[in-house]
């Protein structure tokens, strides 16, 4: 994904928290915030991916705290809200058992990423109008035809509680 103005402060946001949740040092905190400073003053252009950035930053933040993962409880808890949701997206697809259906409760299980939401968020509140939403792009006959057309399909999952939907 390529960057935009908007990725700037959100990258500091995710630096923050992360810092927050590895280490209680202030001192180290302004050491490691300044060095993302740097790296983004070097690094953050229109051309840049927000994923590898993202990764560059939140290694930084590894090695200086030496915290391996700094989201471990917000992990867990991701499953947590998952798990919770499951009954809903099983009686969801008992009335309704169609691709469109599928793929959107995929789409809702990205929404527990914690890079990109806080625990602050009213992630039920998201979850819940989500499930109601319409889809934005809706090529669900292109997708059902191309599953149809292809014996092995590729699925790459990046967040916990995500699993749990998939």
């Amino acid at each position: 994904m390529k960057i935009s103005y908007e990725c700037g402060p959100c990258f500091l946001r995710q630096a923050r928290e992360a810092m927050d949740l590895s280490c209680d040092d202030d001192l180290l905190k302004i050491e490691i915030m300044n060095d993302i400073f740097n790296f983004l003053a070097d690094n953050f252009s229109k051309d840049t991916n927000s994923n590898k950035t993202g990764s560059m930053m939140h290694n930084i933040i590894k090695s200086k705290t030496g915290c391996e993962d700094p989201y471990f409880r917000e992990k867990i808890q991701g499953n947590e809200i998952a798990l919770k949701y499951l009954p809903i997206v099983k009686e969801i697809l008992k009335e309704n058992d169609c691709l469109e259906n599928y793929v959107k409760i995929a789409i809702i299980g990205n929404i527990l990423d914690f890079g990109a939401f806080t625990l602050d968020d009213d992630i039920d509140a998201i979850i819940n109008d989500s499930l109601n939403d319409e889809l934005a792009v809706k090529d669900i006959v292109e997708f059902e035809n191309s599953l149809k057309k292809h014996d092995k399909v590729l699925y790459l999952v990046d967040n916990t509680g995500e699993i749990v939907f998939d």
